[in-house]
């Protein structure tokens, strides 16, 4: 187990906020099963359609995100919650371009935020988590700038 987060692009107008995901980025595995197992090709591919950026154990990258969960007017999904009223799970949040300038002069400044849970490993905080923070928000900017509305979500 471990933290597990996304940044998924969708074509509906979306809330800041919400639990359930848009339905154009839904990638259930049974769909993709063939004679009982898992086609992975055209999984990773509809997958690689929505998915815009992953990451795995960057609690900084979460902690931000989820302040501006929490900011929006995010609430914990009650069946999602296991009782830590956080951010995880179905729980999401819009991500918009002033969001993103507001990323990159956190994450240039290196002034993410102290963020810790037991499944979110260590926050090392180093040059190359710096390059793909940075590297994701350029690709974001692109995908917006081409129609699309994102939204981050996380697993742990």
């Amino acid at each position: 187990m471990g933290l597990d987060m996304y940044v998924y692009r969708t074509k509906e107008d979306i809330a800041k906020t919400g639990h359930e995901r848009p339905a154009d980025t839904g990638i259930s595995s049974s769909g993709y099963l063939v004679n009982g197992k898992l086609d992975y090709d055209k999984y990773e591919k509809l997958k690689k359609k929505v998915q815009v950026f992953y990451w795995r154990k960057h609690p900084g990258i979460h902690g931000w995100f989820q302040e501006l969960w929490s900011k929006s007017g995010g609430t914990p999904d009650a069946g999602e919650d296991m009782g830590f009223g956080e951010f995880n799970g179905g729980d999401w949040v819009r991500i918009d371009s002033s969001d993103l300038d507001s990323l990159e002069k956190i994450v240039k400044s290196e002034d993410l935020p102290d963020t810790r849970g037991f499944f979110f490993g260590s926050d090392y905080r180093n040059e190359d988590e710096k390059k793909d923070d940075l590297k994701f928000i350029a690709k974001a900017r692109k995908e917006i700038a081409k129609g699309y509305k994102l939204f981050y979500t996380s697993s742990w």
